[in-house]
């Protein structure tokens, strides 16, 4: 190792030492060898300072947090001002690299000249779950905004985060902190190069319940002699994944369908009790979607529901369009019917983005219909500005297309919240969510010809769909 090593490598770590002893071990046998390690201790209180000592390890350091901060953010930008490298990788403390990992990333990274680049990644589930996928692979093989990308199998120039920022907590991001900095990145216009090497191995928390209270380890402890000892240990695990169709449909689909809600401590200590770890007592703060591009895009995907035309400006350009219409938070993830069209459930105060308003008197066209929540009954639904003004309200007996209008110009970008009167407390079968109604789409009422593109290839496609059975019921009763 030189004075100053070319990589920083940084581990956050909380109170679970028995895995993080084999996260330290895969560190340790890269064949990239110029590295430094920051295990940083997001308030530890077991025996972590311990087991980092135990390798006597010069290239190894530890730092300890003062107190426990929730998540791996803090612990993380810790690491990058101690770091001295020119480049930061992040592995988590119950995740393993194979040795070839930081070897591939320098020399994708030095080959592109990029800012940021990941590998792949593979998800090591419970026999029970059946979402077992490589992240970090796209169809147009570029990084696309949320899709899967772990912290485990990034790394970037220490330089970015001087433009970019550090990372984001909790309670200033309204995206998952595991998906952000990317996802900022890319809003950035920053150099992103997708890796294609199977290099990590990440067992999730997420379908692991108490994890952290029950500290196992058997898992890693196998995977790491497997990784050392198995000479065809990559090809076996990818073997597992494309010989199973439902395991390669993943691969592909994979994206964090991220929910935007208000209440993002609710959210967050539903994640930590399911993981064994202690809720924390947050005073919630007030997140706004208004001038976080990284975030919009996540909330706007380009095959979902707000208009066309905005939803792609946002993601070519990185800014709010003019007069643009884009979804903020309080709605469900996007889903598809029967039909294939998209849609959205909520149960009330989902939010949408008016941006850079030019004209006065403009009418907000929504494609809406009730939901199970109310039984599928009317309801009136009301939308509100920000100063908890009701703007204008709309009854929906069915499918419609309910208009608002917006009487007054508002002279910035507005976040306006549709609500509904319904007392909805129904759930669907095997569905915690409250489902008071459904949203297909919304647009100005006089749309430019693209805005209403995607649903007029939807009409045509249910009329196709609808000829051609009529046509099999003839050719029946011939």
């Amino acid at each position: 190792m030189t004075a100053n090593p070319l990589v920083t490598v940084i581990i956050p770590t909380f109170n679970w030492s028995s895995v993080l002893r084999y996260a330290i071990q895969s560190v340790r046998w890269q064949t990239f060898e110029d590295w430094e390690l920051w295990v940083i201790g997001d308030g530890c209180t077991d025996d972590s300072e311990a087991v980092v000592t135990s390798f006597g390890d010069p290239q190894i350091h530890w730092h300890n947090l003062p107190e426990n901060t929730g998540s791996q953010a803090m612990p993380n930008n810790k690491g990058i001002e101690l770091s001295t490298g020119e480049y930061i990788a992040y592995l988590g403390h119950d995740d393993l690299w194979h040795p070839s990992h930081l070897q591939v990333l320098v020399e994708s990274l030095k080959a592109n000249d990029a800012d940021l680049g990941y590998t792949v990644t593979k998800l090591i589930q419970p026999l029970s779950d059946l979402k077992v996928a490589l992240c970090g692979l796209s169809a147009s093989g570029q990084y696309e905004p949320v899709m899967i990308v772990p912290p485990s199998s990034v790394m970037h120039r220490r330089s970015i985060i001087d433009e970019l920022g550090p990372w984001r907590t909790y309670t200033s991001s309204v995206v998952p902190i595991d998906l952000e900095l990317i996802l900022r990145a890319f809003s950035r216009q920053k150099r992103i190069v997708s890796v294609p090497h199977l290099t990590v191995f990440k067992f999730p928390t997420a379908t692991r319940p108490n994890a952290y209270r029950d500290k196992k380890f058997d898992e890693q402890q196998k995977y790491a002699q497997r990784l050392t000892q198995e000479p065809e240990f990559r090809y076996h695990e990818l073997m597992d994944v494309v010989t199973n169709p439902t395991h390669i449909a993943n691969t592909f689909t994979l994206k964090r369908n991220v929910e935007f809600t208000d209440d993002y401590v609710k959210a967050l200590n539903q994640a930590r009790s399911y993981r064994g770890l202690e809720l924390l007592a947050i005073t919630p703060e007030t997140i706004s979607f208004r001038d976080d591009i990284s975030s919009l895009m996540a909330a706007n995907l380009k095959d979902d529901i707000a208009p066309l035309r905005d939803r792609q400006y946002l993601h070519e350009h990185g800014e709010l369009p003019e007069n643009g219409l884009l979804l903020g938070a309080n709605w469900y993830a996007r889903e598809r019917d029967e039909w294939g069209r998209a849609f959205r459930w909520v149960n009330t105060d989902a939010g949408i983005l008016v941006t850079k308003p030019t004209n006065d008197n403009q009418h907000i066209v929504i494609h809406t219909a009730p939901g199970p929540g109310n039984a599928y009954q009317p309801l009136t639904l009301s939308l509100v500005d920000e100063a908890d003004r009701v703007v204008d309200q709309a009854y929906v007996d069915g499918e419609t297309y309910a208009e608002f209008a917006l009487r007054t110009r508002y002279a910035e970008t507005t976040i306006f919240r549709l609500k509904s009167d319904a007392a909805g407390s129904q759930q669907a079968d095997r569905d915690r969510r409250i489902m008071n109604f459904a949203v297909y789409g919304f647009w100005w009422k006089n749309p430019e010809p693209d805005a209403l593109r995607e649903e007029n290839e939807w009409l045509r496609s249910v009329r196709q769909t609808h000829e051609a059975t009529i046509e099999r019921l003839l050719a029946r009763w011939k």
